[in-house]
């Protein structure tokens, strides 16, 4: 080896471990130049390439190098990494594992391996590999990294925070570390702590790509739209001839946040041109789209326009939220069975289930909700601790959906706690009035908010939870159904149009309870309720909203939204008159001796915690009043 050479090969490495990927491919290809047969030099060329995300190349340079050594592991760890950038986890598995043949001492074979068994979501496995290793090598910092991102996949950010730390202390230069510690103190809420730590170290390697990346996801984690705009536009014209076509996609989300809508737009069409079938472009581009209330123009784009010969799931499940925010029942009940059978995940599961009971009724809806329980049942529980609970969160739903009380407790109890704090609490709540020893307990001391919708019932929704009440707001919170009197049974309170028809019943059902009409001033009312009834109906005038609502199966929840729709609007000629007939049968109700258990509450009015408290016996909590829905005039 000539000094020349030598000299060259140890640049590329210094230029490699340093990040600054540019300069090692020239140095690489130099000591090529300088020994043709440099093994190590053009070993060194494959992983820069690599590196660069040249990886048609990078696998050809390391496959002519094992062409002429077949037993050289460093050939087929590249192999294995350039696997690993396709997404192809098997074959990267498969070449590792040949490496750990040859070479069964061989750290990099080892952490190359624990790499792919974290990739496929064998995440103790890797672990337990890392672990190993640390214990040789106290000091290998690719280990300590490996069981950062393993404490990341299970979602333990405080444990990977401690290993990026370590692996810090070890090689404080190194990128990746840098990388870590930014994402754990970011999913830990200390964003301000991971913006110091990148722009600390972008400043001291100005050359280098990944930390200005990752100060542009950071700002759009953080939803500082502008200035993510600024850092994508810094980092595309900093590194032209690196551009990847996911910076283009997140700088047009960050411009459809920023209220450039049409701009992003163009901006994702141009990408489709290039890459018709490119996956991130075409759900972002829905997604855009589709905030566009309805949402016809993105579901005829799936159905009759640009995507209408693709067949993917992620499009099929687009498909599903369109047509629910578009009120197509006939196709969401069309697509519904597809996505179940071939749900691919607990997350996909999660996001379906939201979906049936608005779609379906009677024993077609139970049928539907036996046939998603099936499938949840074949899929792997999940290899994070959010997949792991929410899996378990659906299969307590649907239990519950079910009516199957003792399952979904024996689910609960059988189980660790749910990763999602919100649903950990209402379930614990739900099992402690399970278990009561008066289940159902007609003594309870319920609340019940009966004020027609857009009249401030979001806001006192809000206010009970902050109350402590198990509350549901229209639907029933586990299953999806619209509320009735039965899940009176489940909740300390119901509120909204739902509970309206059936107040009466529930009063003398609930001898304890508490009523709580929300009111407004009619005009504002009138023209929430209309714009409501627009976004939601779909309809601009009383009598086409009457007609699609009882039209069976057009609407979502068809004939349980008719029964109350019916009950409360829809006999009576306009919604001005409906809601005066619906004050006088609340009043006359509550007349005389049935007053003392009727709060009249107008949020619009200044009513607040006093009022409110009061009224239920409690203690005025030590925040302010919420108000939820409120429009921007208000």
């Amino acid at each position: 080896m000539n000094s020349n050479h030598a000299e060259l090969l140890a640049n590329g490495h210094e230029a490699r471990q340093s990040g600054n990927l540019e300069a090692a491919l020239v140095s690489y290809t130099r000591a090529i130049d300088a020994n043709p047969s440099s093994i190590w030099a053009r070993i060194g060329l494959a992983t820069a390439l690599r590196e660069l995300g040249r990886i048609p190349e990078a696998e050809a340079c390391y496959r002519e190098v094992l062409a002429e050594q077949p037993k050289l592991p460093q050939a087929l760890l590249g192999l294995g990494h350039c696997a690993q950038a396709r997404g192809d986890q098997p074959t990267a598995l498969a070449h590792f594992e040949a490496a750990t043949r040859i070479a069964p001492d061989d750290i990099w074979a080892r952490i190359g391996l624990a790499g792919s068994l974290r990739a496929l979501g064998r995440v103790e496995e890797a672990a337990a590999r890392y672990r190993e290793i640390l214990a040789e090598q106290p000091s290998q910092v690719q280990a300590h990294l490996g069981l950062g991102y393993c404490a990341q996949a299970r979602g333990d950010q405080a444990t990977a925070l401690r290993h990026f730390e370590a692996a810090a202390r070890v090689s404080p230069d190194n990128i990746w570390t840098h990388m870590g510690l930014a994402r754990s103190l970011r999913e830990l809420g200390r964003a301000e702590e991971a913006e110091n730590t990148l722009s600390a170290f972008a400043a001291r390697n100005p050359g280098l790509l990944a930390p200005l990346k990752a100060l542009a996801d950071l700002s759009m984690h953080r939803k500082r739209w502008s200035e993510a705009l600024r850092r994508w536009d810094e980092l595309i014209a900093r590194f032209p001839d690196r551009q990847d076509v996911g910076w283009l996609i997140e700088r047009a989300r960050a411009l459809a946040s920023s209220g450039r809508p049409e701009e992003a737009l163009d901006a994702l069409r141009a990408i489709l041109d290039d890459f018709p079938d490119h996956h991130g472009a075409t759900l972002r581009y829905l997604e855009i789209l589709g905030r566009k209330d309805p949402p016809d123009d993105a579901l005829n784009e799936i159905r009759i326009g640009r995507f209408k010969a693709r067949r993917d799931y992620e499009l099929s499940l687009a498909t599903a939220r369109f047509a629910f925010r578009a009120d197509d029942m006939p196709c969401l009940r069309e697509v519904l069975p597809e996505l179940i059978a071939e749900a691919r995940n607990p997350r996909h599961c999660f996001e379906i289930f939201n979906l049936i009971a608005p779609a379906f009724e009677g024993w077609e809806r139970t049928s539907t909700w036996l046939q998603l329980e099936k499938r949840l049942a074949e899929l792997p529980a999940g290899s994070t601790e959010g997949e792991f609970s929410a899996a378990r969160i659906v299969a307590m739903r649907l239990k519950l959906a079910l009516r199957d009380y003792s399952g979904f407790l024996g689910i609960l109890d059988n189980g660790p706690d749910l990763a999602d704090a919100r649903w950990s609490r209402m379930f614990q709540r739900l099992a402690g009035v399970l278990r009561a020893d008066a289940f159902p307990d007609y003594e309870a001391k319920k609340v019940f908010g009966i004020g027609l919708s857009k009249s401030g019932t979001t806001t006192l929704t809000s206010a009970l939870e902050k109350l402590g009440c198990l509350t549901a707001h229209y639907c029933n919170v586990f299953t999806q159904e619209l509320l009735t009197s039965e899940d009176a049974v489940l909740f300390d309170a119901l509120t909204d149009a739902t509970v309206c028809p059936e107040f009466e019943a529930l009063f003398y059902l609930y001898p304890n309870s508490r009523f709580i009409y929300t009111t407004r001033p009619m005009e504002a009312w009138l023209a929430s309720f209309r714009q409501h009834e627009i976004r939601w109906e779909r309809a601009t005038d009383f009598e086409t909203r009457r007609r699609r609502v009882t039209t069976p199966g057009q609407t979502r929840y068809s004939t349980g939204r008719a029964r109350s729709g019916v009950s409360l609007f829809y006999r009576y000629g306009d919604p001005v008159t409906a809601r005066l007939a619906f004050e006088e049968r609340v009043h006359r109700f509550f007349d005389k001796d049935r007053a003392n258990r009727l709060l009249v509450f107008d949020v619009f009015a200044g009513d607040g915690w006093e009022k409110l408290c009061g009224f239920l016996g409690r203690c005025v909590p030590d925040e302010p009043f919420p108000w939820e829905n409120k429009a921007p005039s208000e």
